[in-house]
């Protein structure tokens, strides 16, 4: 099972009692952590990646803006949704 799982890389895990992972098994060929890192900064200065950020920012501004906007309770509660609305356009 663990040479199976190995070749077509899939990550074993094994737990305690208390379901805190102890320890971990996957295939050596999977890339260093620095390796990946490289890879997810490649991807992020890609065209594509940019547009992803920018999609994940737009939610992440969008959603924060209807939680604001159900509590109206700060003073420059406006001010404020004025600037996220702002935000939001150049997204």
């Amino acid at each position: 099972m663990v040479v199976w799982a190995s070749t077509h890389q899939i990550m074993l895990l094994f737990y305690d009692r208390k379901g805190k992972v102890v320890a971990r098994l996957w295939e050596p060929h999977f890339g260093s952590h620095a390796g990946i890192r490289l890879a997810q900064l490649s991807f992020c200065q890609s065209p594509e990646g940019f547009i992803m950020v920018k999609e994940w920012l737009l939610a992440k501004v969008v959603a924060q803006k209807v939680l604001h906007d159900s509590f109206k309770t700060s003073n420059h509660h406006q001010k404020i949704s004025d600037k996220m609305d702002r935000l939001i356009i150049k997204l």
